[in-house]
């Protein structure tokens, strides 16, 4: 229990801001794939973005290629990685991004060292790429497209009935078709990665993986996110621009029946 009741109300309001800033990320990335002009500078998160995502792999993979030693390639990204944090919060900014990067960073470094192979500095990334490649194929193989899902939440939140929100849009054929074109392109980036990096892993090319990571990543991820947006996009700006269907029809018929009687 906290001693100051105005701990609680700080925490909340911590939190709070936390879930607002993550959904403003969300909207904004969806507002992207409504608008009639795309920005490459949007779509991977500003220059910022881009820093915080190359910078420590590139750090990591300069300093191993130079020195050959794991430890001192380790501590450089990470202290990348806490410059990003710190610089976010003088900024008053949120940090998740920044904080999820270092502790990635933190647990990729500590996979090297301990295990005494540089390979392992990459290994988090497989697992993550693994995990999205599962939870899209999942929502290909339940007909509920991930980026459908993605799209969707943000426009409508999730009702206390799911199968009325998913018939809501899965029913609007086009759409649904681009939202499932765009999934399986989705997929196809993070099949390539895993293609392309884990045959380096296992042959022990090091010094290539790290330059495969880097070219599959922040590339990679606007062009998939373009062409999404090729797909998706006039189809978003023409369903928001039809009218909204009357609501309670169904009650106003019977309504309007019994003043003609």
């Amino acid at each position: 229990m906290p001693e100051n009741p105005g701990d609680t109300h700080s925490e909340v309001n911590a939190n709070s801001a936390t879930v607002a800033n993550n959904t403003a990320t969300a909207n904004s990335k969806v507002a992207l794939l409504e608008s009639s002009h795309f920005s490459l500078s949007d779509s991977i998160g500003g220059v910022r973005g881009v820093l915080e995502s190359v910078l420590p792999t590139l750090i990591f993979m300069v300093a191993f290629i130079i020195s050959r030693q794991i430890m001192l390639s380790s501590i450089l990204a990470g202290i990348c990685c806490a410059v990003f944090v710190l610089a976010r919060l003088i900024q008053r900014q949120n940090v998740m991004q920044a904080i999820v990067g270092l502790l990635l960073v933190a647990i990729s470094g500590w996979a090297a060292y301990s295990s005494h192979d540089a390979r392992n500095f990459y290994t988090p990334g497989f697992l993550i790429n693994a995990g999205w490649s599962l939870a899209i194929i999942l929502s290909l193989l339940t007909r509920t497209p991930a980026v459908g899902v993605v799209v969707e939440l943000v426009h409508t939140p999730l009702s206390s009935a799911p199968g009325q929100w998913r018939r809501s849009w899965v029913s609007k054929k086009k759409l649904f078709g681009a939202y499932l074109a765009s999934t399986w392109l989705w997929l196809a980036l993070f099949g390539l990665r895993l293609a392309v990096e884990l045959p380096l892993w296992l042959t022990h090319h090091v010094d290539a993986l790290g330059i495969a990571r880097l070219v599959l990543g922040i590339p990679a991820f606007a062009l998939v996110f373009w062409l999404t947006w090729v797909w998706v996009s006039p189809l978003l700006r023409t369903d928001s621009s039809k009218p909204a269907a009357p609501e309670h029809k169904e009650e106003q018929e019977p309504q309007q029946k019994q003043k003609q009687g």
